[in-house]
């Protein structure tokens, strides 16, 4: 769903890769739905989740948003649009939002930026009741960020990675040290910090992705580039592809040599887990 155009525009476009059977990895088809189920409005930097019952819901938040036919943006206040699977509509959801934001985490709405300034707040969206309710304020919240990684484990952790941070709203924004790792305990509602290790120099990065491995032991992550303030020149990150072994709580980088038809660098891509299948889509080119 949306995301910018080769011509720098947002873009309104819908489309879907059928899973429902094994892909062939080499001949992926992608579905077309731009014209039986236009978007509202074009959106880019946005979150998508699926939701309700047999996923037949998927939730829209955040972004930046331009008319289709207008170069206006940000015409409206709207949070979040709900896609309805099977109906193939949009639905909008009413009641008190949080302010629109744009480069929010994947799994909850948890670090975003608009024009430098940067939030560490944090929200919950009930997918059942379609519900906001507002977490921030636990003790040991980490600094305000933005596109760090979020990665929900099944004991209820999500781990963030990565990304921007700023001291506050006067402050340059700099890279996070992908070292540093903060944890959002969903159960207890608190947060905690751990320090991974690694034999080898990890780039900070941001624009990557992170997927939890089938057997919840690691998180792989891809992409990303290291440089901040440079929209032109964009460098990839070093390691380009990285594991983080989460075992026992103790968290360790490793950087797998790789064999095959690899992917190009990239930033800003999607990355999801099929069964022991990573897919890979999209994104922008990085400077090698």
């Amino acid at each position: 769903m949306g995301g910018i155009s080769p011509s720098n525009s947002i873009s309104g476009e819908v489309f879907y890769l059928d899973l429902s059977s094994p892909p062939d990895i080499d001949n992926l088809s992608f579905i077309d739905l731009t014209n039986t189920s236009p978007m509202l409005y074009g959106i880019s930097k946005g979150a998508a989740l699926a939701s309700g019952i047999g996923k037949s819901y998927i939730i829209l938040i955040g972004g930046t948003q331009q008319d289709i036919n207008m170069p206006q943006q940000n015409i409206t206040d709207q949070f979040v649009f709900v896609y309805n699977v099977h109906s193939q509509n949009w639905e909008i959801v009413q009641g008190a939002q949080p302010t629109r934001r744009s480069s929010i985490s994947t799994v909850i709405d948890q670090f975003a930026s608009d024009t430098n300034i940067l939030y560490n707040e944090l929200y919950s969206f009930d997918t059942s009741t379609l519900l906001w309710g507002n977490l921030s304020g636990a003790t040991n919240a980490p600094m305000p960020r933005s596109h760090a990684t979020a990665t929900l484990l099944p004991d209820g952790k999500i781990i963030y990675i990565g990304g921007v941070i700023q001291q506050s709203f006067e402050n340059q924004t700099t890279l996070q040290n992908m070292l540093q790792i903060f944890i959002y305990d969903t159960q207890f509602l608190g947060w905690s910090a751990i320090k991974a290790n690694a034999s080898f120099v990890v780039q900070p990065r941001m624009g990557h992705t992170a997927v939890l491995t089938s057997d919840n032991k690691s998180i792989i992550l891809l992409g990303g580039i290291s440089t901040l303030h440079d929209e032109i020149n964009q460098i990839a990150a070093d390691p380009n592809f990285l594991v983080l072994k989460i075992e026992s709580g103790t968290y360790e980088y490793l950087a797998p040599q790789l064999s095959g038809n690899q992917p190009p660098k990239l930033s800003y891509h999607t990355a999801n887990l099929y069964v022991n299948h990573m897919i890979v889509t999209f994104g922008n080119y990085s400077i090698h």
